[in-house]
């Protein structure tokens, strides 16, 4: 529809900014206005509905009484909000029930009383258990590594011997010959596996000779290599038993546990060591565990030697990175507790013993889940325990306070009610005390207050919630000031044409759609609806509180309205629901805001030039073929922001010079935005940016 010219725009009715709210809302304006006094006089009298006392609720969270006597009354001061100054807990307690604060009391009093009882029972209980546990693993930590290092101990002096035959069996360098099966079998030998000797010269370890038990290589289908490899491999660390270091190796192969130990050895005018590799099984022997406890042995690397799980010294499993390892190091003891952690998150509690034997160190250590498992169970049922005792309580004072709260809650009810606008109250005295007073004082007060709703709600339709509560807080006067706005002119192109094809009631319908994911829009960015003129829409930013991007928030809107029109537009297409396109001018300039009436009818708006030129720049957008156009004032303000298209300078009605309009395409740093007028057009007119093309 052809917009109208801005004179009778002006004298067009405003449509309201709030929707009718029914009268069970008490809340569709912010705060109630006051009856004013002169309205009540001798010709005018009260109502007479014989209660005493009528709600003043000038202030939402205030309530003050006015009293009447003899066609006249006075009016109370105000008091203040009884918990404005209160902390947030007194506030909290402050709105609670009287049933309520008795069974938070109650229920307070039990579980602090009886938490603490199952806190500190649990504690020493707890405290007394880990104690016992890491002595119990001290204890076992003890014979492990007394049998452990008798073992090994055993091991070198065997090894030794069998070194000393070796040497003095034959002279011959059985390294060289170690295909002679006499001089180089020890099967005779019980749980070794291979014996090397090596020599140092120039500070290197030369091999000597070695020897190796045919029957294990036989069962294990191994060949020679295997072991001279894996020793080779660890040879480095081997070669510092030179310097009289008793060295201690996991040196386990495909799953079967192997430990390898080297000493200093002197074979007559020659120095060097020997290496030493048997089988494990007597030594995991001592490792087993029959419980939660994990018994294991760790080198001086952090390497598990022996431990009572096989496959973490299959794995040659390396507790180097573990807290424990790093603890051992550190103690300057050769036995002591500690508590860990794994890389798993897991609590361990344990204890250790150095064996003083090739740095080796025995670890006997329990979960801490496990170990405290039964203290856990035990904590457990006291809070079950305590639960039950928590509820009996609960019902016994829940049924005690029933018969005392029960009118309260029913007065607590009917405050609510009228909270949200229900004044017809249905509820009944049940003595005649304080409380039987208060409810009849209540359902008077609900009568009086229904009466005031109305004249509330009638006032609500003619404003927004804005110009409403200034209104209502008196700020609002007739006249107005001058002001630097922004104005906002959005119509609906062809709304005539459309209108001839639609039944009323189609166009009605289609209008309350878009209004709404128009002024949507709108209130995203912070405008105010000035009014609605037909199908089109008047805003404004800055006429009652104005900020910086005054003119920047009103072209967002418009941005705005542009991607919702292309969602709203995808269910259309069709006579009864065409496609929409709009045009959106924008200004911004000095006007005069405030009150426009007299004082028994008074319209919020603004007038002046800048009105008429966001109307006039609007209009421009069907012959420019755009949707948003701003003038040079507004550019001016949001310089570099956008990406906009100067359009040829234009002679607007009411305007002695030309006016230079910009067409908007988006923001600077919005890559989906249109680059030109073609590709605009494009999305405006739901056409391809060919077409688009070759209608530019």
């Amino acid at each position: 529809m052809r917009k109208q010219t801005a004179s009778k725009k002006k004298k067009q009715k405003a449509m309201p900014l709030l929707k009718r709210k029914s009268s069970t809302n008490s809340k569709s304006i912010s705060k109630p206005f006051t009856l004013k006094k002169s309205k009540l006089t001798k010709s005018n009298p009260a109502p007479e509905s014989n209660f005493e006392t009528d709600w003043d609720r000038s202030d939402e969270s205030d309530a003050s009484f006015t009293t009447y006597s003899n066609n006249t009354y006075t009016q109370e001061p105000e008091d203040k909000d009884p918990i404005e100054n209160k902390s947030w807990i007194s506030r909290l307690f402050y709105n609670w029930s009287i049933r309520l604060k008795l069974v938070f009391i109650i229920s307070i009093i039990i579980i602090l009383s009886i938490s603490s009882i199952i806190y500190i029972a649990t504690f020493f209980f707890k405290n007394d258990n880990e104690l016992r546990i890491k002595e119990k693993n001290l204890e076992i930590t003890e014979l492990i590594a007394a049998k452990t290092r008798s073992d090994i101990s055993n091991l070198i002096r065997s090894a030794k011997l069998a070194a000393i035959s070796l040497s003095q069996g034959s002279a011959i360098n059985l390294a060289d010959k170690s295909e002679i099966t006499e001089l180089n079998d020890i099967s005779s030998e019980e749980g070794f596996i291979a014996i090397y000797i090596y020599v140092m010269e120039n500070g290197q370890a030369t091999l000597n000779q070695k020897s190796y038990n045919p029957i294990f290589l036989t069962e294990k289908n191994w060949d020679k290599s295997v072991l001279d490899k894996n020793v080779k491999s660890d040879l480095k660390t081997f070669s510092s038993s030179y310097k009289g270091k008793t060295v201690v190796l996991n040196s386990s192969i495909n799953k079967e546990p192997l430990i390898a130990v080297s000493y200093p050895y002197k074979m007559e005018d020659r120095s060097g060591f020997i290496v030493a590799l048997a089988k494990m099984d007597g030594i995991l022997n001592s490792f087993k565990s029959s419980g939660i406890t994990d018994n294991f042995m760790l080198t001086q690397d952090g390497t598990v030697l022996a431990h009572s799980k096989k496959e973490e010294v299959y794995n040659k499993t390396s507790f180097k990175e573990l807290p424990i390892y790093e603890k051992i190091q550190a103690s300057p003891i050769n036995n002591g507790q500690v508590k860990y952690e794994n890389a798993n998150k897991e609590i361990f509690l344990a204890s250790f013993k150095k064996l003083g034997l090739g740095n080796l160190t025995v670890v006997t250590s329990v979960p801490e889940e496990k170990a405290m498992e039964e203290v856990n169970n035990i904590q457990r049922r006291n809070f079950y325990l305590m639960i039950i005792i928590l509820n009996v309580s609960i019902l016994i004072v829940f049924i005690y306070s029933k018969n005392l709260t029960k009118p309260i809650l029913s007065l607590v009810e009917a405050s609510k009610k009228i909270e949200r606008g229900e004044f017809q109250l249905d509820i009944k005295e049940t003595s005649g005390d304080e409380i039987g007073v208060l409810t009849r004082s209540f359902v008077h007060m609900g009568k009086g207050l229904s009466e005031r709703d109305k004249i509330k709600d009638a006032f609500g339709k003619f404003v927004s919630p804005e110009l409403a509560e200034k209104a209502l807080h008196g700020s609002m006067r007739l006249g107005g000031e001058r002001k630097e706005c922004t104005i906002f002119f959005s119509d609906i192109r062809n709304f005539t044409g459309m209108s001839e094809t639609m039944q009323p009631e189609d166009v009605v319908e289609f209008l309350n759609l878009y209004m709404t994911e128009m002024v949507s829009c709108v209130n995203q960015k912070g405008g105010i609806v000035d009014k609605f003129i037909g199908d089109s829409i008047m805003a404004v930013w800055g006429a009652i509180s104005s900020t910086d991007n005054d003119t920047e928030s009103a072209i967002e809107t418009a941005l705005l309205m542009r991607k919702s029109l292309v969602v709203f537009n995808k269910s259309r297409g069709t006579v009864k629901k065409p496609f929409i396109r709009i045009g959106i001018g924008i200004n911004t300039g000095d006007v005069i805001a405030g009150q426009i009436g007299s004082e028994e009818r008074l319209e919020f708006t603004v007038i002046g030039d800048a009105v008429n030129l966001a109307s006039r720049v609007e209009g421009l957008n069907k012959e420019f073929g755009t949707d948003i156009l701003i003038t040079e004032s507004a550019y001016s303000k949001v310089a570099n922001k956008y990406n906009v298209k100067k359009m040829k300078a234009i002679h607007v009605k009411g305007k002695k010079k030309p006016q230079v309009i910009y067409a908007v395409l988006g923001r600077l740093n919005d890559s989906q935005a249109p680059k030109s007028i073609q590709e605009l057009r494009a999305i405006i007119f739901q056409e391809s940016k060919s077409s688009s093309g070759a209608r530019a």
